[in-house]
């Protein structure tokens, strides 16, 4: 249970602004992409989803040190990144179970018509 605990305060132990700037731009593509779902209300199930993920791709990059965090463009190149391959893989889940959805119902609507 202790490495557990260790594993997630490395998770969360990151700088402000990191988190300041993969928040702000999660938040800007749920912003973009709020009118092209089929349910505008997803959003605000996939922003904090999107942002999760975001958090985990930073330290993993971090971790991994595939880029050079002291410096400053390199940290904004990893930030923005993470921020993308966050919102990225948050959209394909959110994708994936909207379709999921859309076939359980369509199922249903089938089976209540016969």
């Amino acid at each position: 249970m202790t490495y557990l605990y260790s594993y997630l305060q490395d998770v969360l132990d990151i700088p402000a602004s990191t988190v300041t700037l993969i928040g702000l731009m999660c938040g800007v593509a749920m912003v973009i992409i709020r009118n092209k779902l089929a349910i505008p209300a997803m959003v605000f199930l996939l922003g904090p989803i999107t942002f999760a993920l975001s958090i985990l791709a930073n330290y993993v990059f971090a971790r991994l040190e595939l880029f050079a965090l002291t410096q400053a463009d390199q940290w904004l190149i990893a930030t923005i990144f993470s921020a993308t391959v966050g919102v990225t893989v948050g959209l394909c889940i959110g994708a994936v179970l909207a379709r999921a959805t859309d076939k359980s119902q369509s199922a249903q609507s089938r089976f209540h018509k016969a």
